[in-house]
């Protein structure tokens, strides 16, 4: 456990995670507002093709998100060695470094994601489901802990040249 003496450092870095996350969730927004385009020309749409239009735009997103929230959680502990490293808020959400710092230990970086992006997560959604969803906010901070640490441990071994 680091030393809880020097808070500013750690509002400091939490700060950056935080801004790192909004760049990346940013397309996320974009397809939300694109999912109610339909919906706002309804209008200029024939009655009977409001829904179909309405349907197609909502596959088109599902597939969207489903895509960038594989590729966000396959970079999430990159982005996280960089901000470690102490590269800013915007060389942590760039796509080319964080593949530059993947591909140099990528199996790492690949078990990483299976573990944490596709089992964890995964398992924690099913609990979170059992239990009305009650218990999905303190389980997405266990997750988010659980990376972290996977994160940290890669950060250590690069720092040690391994």
């Amino acid at each position: 456990m680091p030393e809880l003496s020097d808070w500013k450092t750690f509002w400091k870095l939490g700060g950056k995670v935080a801004g790192v996350n909004a760049l990346w969730l940013l397309p996320v927004l974009l397809a939300v507002v694109l999912l109610y385009l339909p919906l706002i020309f309804a209008c200029l749409i024939q009655p009977g093709m409001t829904l179909a239009v309405f349907g197609g735009m909502l596959a088109c997103v599902l597939v969207f998100l489903l895509v960038y929230s594989i590729v966000y959680a396959f970079f999430f502990p990159a982005m996280q060695v960089l901000l470690a490293r102490g590269c800013s808020a915007w060389q942590s959400a760039d796509p080319r470094r964080l593949w530059k710092t993947v591909r140099a230990h990528f199996s790492r970086y690949l078990l990483v994601y299976l573990v944490t992006g596709l089992a964890l997560f995964n398992i924690l959604l099913v609990a979170a489901a059992l239990t009305a969803f009650v218990l999905l906010p303190p389980l997405l901070v266990y997750a988010g802990l659980v990376s972290t640490h996977y994160a940290g441990q890669m950060a250590r071994l690069d720092k040690l040249g391994k």
